[in-house]
């Protein structure tokens, strides 16, 4: 299980990455596609919600097999405000990968069932 202190350190290191310029990548999955021009989320939409993000949006680590080798994807929950003003709680799965100065957005889309994050204690609903 992952505790606090490490996912805010895993956060600081993607807000460096995306300061930095990096390179953000979206999956091509159709959800991710359709999710994003329905709701008129540009690339600059993107990188203020993954800033915005913090410990108590995050759900739970996801150990994968990605082309790299072992990969470790962070899930998180956070609630955004959609162009029609309601509010909506995304599903993220993100890969950070420093090394090579990139952000790959596995999953970025509205939450199919509300989700449970770690931290936040306030929140009942299951991830």
């Amino acid at each position: 299980m992952s505790s606090e202190q490490e996912i805010e350190n895993y956060l600081t290191k993607l807000r460096a990455l995306i300061n930095n310029n990096a390179k953000i990548i979206l999956s091509s999955r159709s959800k991710n596609m359709f999710f994003c021009e329905k709701n008129n989320i540009d690339y600059e939409r993107i990188k203020q919600i993954l800033l915005n993000l913090d410990t108590n949006d995050f759900c739970k680590v996801l150990n994968n097999k990605g082309i790299n080798g072992e990969e470790k994807l962070y899930l998180f929950a956070p609630s955004i405000i959609l162009k029609n003003g309601s509010t909506s709680q995304m599903y993220i799965k993100i890969n950070m990968i420093v090394e090579k100065n990139v952000i790959v957005l596995i999953s970025f889309h509205k939450s199919k069932y509300e989700l449970k994050t770690l931290f936040n204690s306030e929140v009942d609903n299951k991830c």
